[in-house]
């Protein structure tokens, strides 16, 4: 696992890989214009990775110090503070699919089993969006879960990812 480290703005973690990338994780509050219908949006935060610097043309192929790191990190933002994360893959470079399969791998991987995570799907004419909430097992998880899929559309029979 790498070493966290607290940015100078709220809710912005960065670590550097052994292969020298530096990343970038954010935590953004939603607000009412992201999520207007959310009953309570203060308690999403979307999670934002991405690397600042990269040494070389490209990305290594696997690191899993870098999902056990993301990890830790979110389980250290959401148990305090009884919040959901919402992650959305990326869709700019059409790569969203295998940027799900990667974060799945990670959260089943190193999940201690204190945490579920729910999948939607939202299909737009133009963009195909995939994305994950994550909560910590408790008496509001159930209530986090099911605003988030009322809101994406997609509250139905899903199952969580252990």
């Amino acid at each position: 696992m790498y070493s966290i480290h607290e940015g100078s703005t709220p809710n912005v973690y960065y670590f550097t890989t052994a292969s020298l990338i530096t990343y970038e994780v954010e935590f953004i509050e939603l607000d009412e214009t992201t999520f207007p219908d959310l009953r309570d949006p203060k308690r999403f935060y979307l999670l934002d990775i991405h690397p600042l610097s990269v040494p070389w043309n490209g990305l290594p192929a696997e690191d899993g110090s870098i999902g056990e790191s993301l990890s830790l990190l979110v389980q250290q933002v959401i148990a305090p503070n009884n919040i959901a994360i919402v992650y959305s893959c990326e869709t700019t470079d059409n790569r969203e699919k295998a940027r799900f399969r990667k974060f799945n791998r990670w959260f089943s991987r190193y999940n201690d089993g204190s945490f579920l995570k729910y999948d939607a799907e939202i299909m737009s004419p133009t963009r195909h969006y995939l994305l994950s909430v994550i909560v910590q097992h408790g008496p509001d998880s159930y209530n986090l879960v099911q605003d988030f899929l009322a809101v994406t559309g997609l509250l139905s029979q899903r199952k969580p990812h252990p």
